[in-house]
């Protein structure tokens, strides 16, 4: 080890991308699981205390990934410590420095030689067109968005035209603005200096103004809110041949919707604090039950989550999921995002009312 120092700060740089951005985000991505969280390494320990058993595919690749990550960790430290950093740093255009006029050096002149050498002829030349920050230069305004593509060292920028450059001008030369203070750079930009930070508002979802009972009444739903099957109140709405078996998603902040099963649990959804078993997963199981408990009832069974005051983040890229499962997702109240319906739009339906016999027969089943 030639330079201990050199060799652990790079062991340490390697570490913190091999382990706090790689290895934790193929951890989360495959198994959600936080390499950097009590709490995920609560529920492992909890697992291995209950004799968890290693017997899907997943586990294997999870305990696997575990052993190989800091034999692969010391193999990229090694690799990354034979490199020779500084050199390759000064080889990047972006590090070269402009080359200087040199004057080569050169042996011993005798006096004799230097007599004999011949001076140039004196002509004289015409100074060159130099840029001026003077009222002669034109400028464009500057824009409230800036275009920081011209700050990137890497990307190529076209070289101007001196050509055409008018001479500089005779005279005291102008002095470019002051740009150390916010009021040079126009009223724009110090009233956006001027604001606090407490007054800045993320954007936040549109809430919708819905009348449930009125939306169901309208297109002829009949609303039950009395039924209990196996312990568990049902919220029902009913039309000849449909049932809707309604719930209410009420837990609050973003969540990160996940409908796989991870080692024979329920599906999880997550947030940034906390998780919980997943409400679809819940009303699937419900709906399931309601099926069979209304059998010999040719009524179709539809099961519907409100989301009434959390966001569901990748919400977008679940619905496929949620379709597969049978379980429709809508929204309501402060509910989110924008890309789930409401409720008005998936109850745009005018239906045929129930039967007052077929509602009976309903109402003993459940009752």
């Amino acid at each position: 080890m030639r330079n201990p120092k050199r060799t652990f700060l790079v062991g340490f740089i390697v570490g913190l991308l091999f382990f706090g951005w790689w290895f934790r985000g193929f951890l989360y991505i495959n198994w959600r699981f936080g390499l950097f969280s009590w709490d995920s390494w609560a529920f492992l320990f909890q697992e291995i205390n209950r004799g968890w058993r290693i017997s899907g595919k997943g586990d294997w690749i999870f305990l696997f990934s575990f052993i190989l990550s800091f034999p692969l960790y010391f193999i990229l430290w090694y690799w990354a410590d034979k490199i020779k950093w500084e050199k390759l740093i000064r080889k990047t255009s972006v590090f070269k420095k402009s080359p200087k006029n040199t004057v080569p050096v050169s042996t011993k002149v005798t006096v004799k030689e230097v007599k004999k050498m011949k001076a140039p002829p004196i002509t004289a030349q015409r100074p060159l067109a130099m840029p001026s920050f003077g009222p002669t230069m034109r400028t464009a305004p500057i824009s409230k968005e800036r275009d920081f593509s011209s700050d990137m060292p890497f990307m190529a920028q076209p070289q101007p035209d001196f050509s055409n450059m008018p001479e500089k001008p005779q005279g005291a030369p102008a002095t470019p603005p002051d740009m150390s203070s916010w009021e040079s750079l126009g009223p724009d930009f110090q009233k956006m200096a001027e604001i606090p930070l407490s007054d800045i508002q993320l954007p936040q979802n549109q809430s919708v103004d819905e009348d449930i009972d009125d939306i169901l009444n309208k297109n002829h739903w009949t609303h039950i809110t009395d039924m209990i099957l196996n312990g568990q109140k049902l919220n029902l709405a009913i039309c000849q041949g449909q049932i809707a078996l309604m719930s209410f998603d009420d837990e609050p902040g973003d969540w990160l919707a996940d409908e796989e099963a991870f080692n024979d649990e329920d599906p999880l959804w997550f947030s940034e604090t906390d998780h919980r078993t997943s409400p679809v997963f819940t009303l699937g199981i419900l709906a399931k039950n309601l099926i069979q408990k209304l059998a010999d009832l040719s009524f179709k069974v539809r099961p519907i989550l409100i989301e009434r005051r959390g966001n569901l983040i990748n919400a977008e890229d679940m619905v496929k999921t949620w379709n597969d499962l049978g379980v429709t997702v809508c929204r309501t109240a402060s509910g989110g995002p924008v890309q789930l319906k409401t409720f008005s739009e998936v109850f745009n339906k005018i239906e045929t009312p129930v039967q007052e016999s077929d509602l009976e027969k309903i109402k003993q089943i459940l009752s």
